[in-house]
């Protein structure tokens, strides 16, 4: 007889998915959250359809693959469901444990050369400095022509990922003051060779701002996609380098993207009893900052524009970190700040989804994008790596001149008008 009590640990035994499956009572009130209900109107597509379809998988009366695949493979892992429900059920760990069996089985995602690329931050750059010169050489229209369209990973990596341009190397800043607290900084894979230049921008204002930044050399990847793709044991390796890179010593670790931010807040449940209470440590820059603007921030500058915030899932439905993008880029003046609406509840780049998932990515963006439209605005501030690739990407390709910035980046904006 299965203990009530009992937590369940991160393998994914039938035990625990019974365990956590039990408190849902398929009531059915997450099912007008759930985006990927909203557009398709089917059961499998909705928390309460997949809970049950890891019940059956649990269980050997559903085999791995086909559709219950493609329906668990299709959450986009929001958790708003999470968040709603009355029951207070785990999705998120459901979810987890879901993919497990199904890559357990042999049914196993289809990421593992982005998972590849994850652990190898210098070769991602490398070809995407290739990709870059591929652009100017007319690598979309050479791509169109073969029937490489943008729906498909390729093809959306060609036709809409942005490709970072060449960067003048910055001079090295110097402290506006005397340096009276150290920081670390979790760069993350994704970061460290798409968005270079928030981790430089972030680095500056952090300096500016007196602070001595650490970027620890031996840290890797948060390990989200092996998370996401049900390698637990993966993940958890990742997890385990990363607590050794940063140590316990108690300093602060700032993250710039909220995606890498809910998996590095995870790490008690991927290593239960070794985590050194590491999510205490955590927080994302942009609370940091205003936090610290609070106390004897540098005087910003204004900044005459409208700015368009869009606050990521990992943002709205994390309960155990409040965001402070929208008070950091108030601190601003005369910048008009708008916070976009969630549209079906996600912007549909999920992780690796907006490459993987093209048809479903847009559809759950084009609310976002037709309300961005409607406020015409200078930029578009967001803090997580994966949404500001999938809206930069689809407003370049309308043809919208919106800058799509994390909000560190606003906020160095500022202090550079000084200069």
């Amino acid at each position: 007889m299965t203990t009530r009590t009992k937590e369940p640990d991160r393998f994914n035994s039938v035990a625990n998915i019974e365990l956590l499956a039990d408190a849902c009572v398929k009531c059915g009130l997450c099912l007008p959250h759930c985006p990927t209900y909203q557009i398709s109107g089917l059961e499998g597509e909705s928390p309460r359809g997949r809970i049950a379809l890891i019940q059956g998988l649990a269980s050997g009366q559903l085999p791995p693959g086909g559709r219950t695949a493609e329906h668990l493979r299709n959450c986009t892992g929001c958790l708003t469901c999470q968040r709603v429900c009355p029951a207070g059920v785990r999705y998120g760990q459901l979810i987890d444990l879901g993919y497990a069996r199904l890559t357990r089985a042999g049914a196993g995602g289809t990421v593992s050369w982005l998972r590849a690329l994850a652990r190898r931050p210098g070769l991602s750059r490398f070809l995407l400095t290739l990709l870059r010169w591929a652009r100017r050489l007319g690598a979309r229209r050479a791509a169109t022509r073969i029937g490489i369209g943008a729906e498909t990973a390729i093809g959306r990596i060609v036709h809409r990922l942005p490709a970072p341009p060449v960067q003048a190397r910055r001079p090295p800043v110097r402290n506006i003051v005397k340096p009276a607290e150290s920081v670390m900084i979790f760069t993350g894979c994704v970061t460290s060779s798409l968005d270079r230049q928030t981790l430089e921008d972030a680095i500056e204002v952090l300096t500016r701002c007196g602070y001595s930044v650490d970027r620890p050399a031996r840290q890797v990847c948060c390990g989200a996609l092996d998370l996401h793709d049900g390698d637990l044991e993966a993940a958890g390796q990742l997890a385990t380098k990363n607590l050794a890179a940063f140590g316990t010593d108690g300093t602060p670790v700032l993250t710039l993207a909220s995606g890498c931010a809910a998996t590095l807040d995870d790490y008690d449940r991927l290593l239960p009893g070794r985590s050194d209470n590491f999510a205490a440590r955590l927080q994302d820059v942009g609370s940091f900052l205003h936090e610290h603007w609070k106390q004897s921030g540098p005087d910003l500058s204004p900044i005459p524009a409208r700015a368009a915030l869009f606050q990521p899932c990992t943002v709205r439905n994390n309960p155990r970190r409040r965001s402070r993008d929208a008070d950091l880029l108030g601190r601003i003046p005369s910048l008009d700040v708008r916070v976009l609406g969630p549209g079906y509840g996600c912007c549909g780049a999920a992780g690796h989804h907006f490459l993987t998932r093209a048809h479903q990515a847009d559809r759950l963006l084009a609310p976002i994008l037709d309300e961005i439209r409607s406020l015409d605005p200078e930029f578009v501030v967001t803090a997580n790596v994966g949404c500001a690739l999938h809206l930069a990407g689809a407003l370049s390709e309308r043809g919208h001149p919106a800058r799509v910035l994390h909000p560190v980046s606003m906020i160095l904006r500022s202090l550079q008008e000084q200069d």
